[in-house]
This record gives C-alpha cells, structure tokens and sequence, in this order.
C-alpha cells in the first residue's frame, strides 16, 4: 500500500505558529494524523515563509533553528527550480 502524498502550505504552518489561533488544536491534530499516515511534502519557500514567522516569535536564533528543524522533520521538500517553475508557467499558459 502506497502512502498518501499531501503537499502543507506555509499557513498551515503560521497557523500553527500562533497558539492564540482558534484553529491551533485542529491543526495541530491534523499534521500529527498526517505525519503518521502520510508523506509530507512542503516547498522550500514554506520554509523560508514559516522560519520567517517563527523568527518573529522566538529571539534566540539556537531555538529558533531548533524549533524550524523539528517543525519540519517529518517533511520532504519539493523542488523550485527553473525547470519545474517552467513546467508550471507552461501549464497555467494552457489553461
């Protein structure tokens, strides 16, 4: 049996940043459930959005680090190179 291929955008992540959200319990469960069930994709511009996020939070660049690190353990990266950027271009110009 093949594992389920789910793609996390960057406000997943800031949501899940912000424990103040009313959405953070519910999203905390979701990526738990998904982790265990699923493999995580994420793109690098994910990261860089949600360490961004983070760094506004926490001070400390040594927890910081940690923190992004563990955020993302359990996920792949996807790729952002000209190559799949013009596959992209090229299939949104089809629709």
């Amino acid at each position: 049996m093949t594992a389920n291929k789910i793609l996390i955008d960057a406000n997943v992540f800031v949501d899940l940043i912000y424990e103040s959200n009313i959405n953070h319990e519910l999203i905390s469960f979701l990526i738990y459930e998904l982790t265990r069930n699923s493999l995580i994709y994420c793109s690098p511009t994910t990261f860089s959005i949600t360490y961004y996020f983070l760094s506004k939070k926490i001070k400390d660049d040594i927890l910081l680090n940690k923190t992004a690190i563990g955020l993302f353990s359990k996920c792949k990266f996807t790729r952002e190179d000209d190559l799949i950027m013009d596959k992209v271009k090229n299939q949104t110009l089809e629709i």
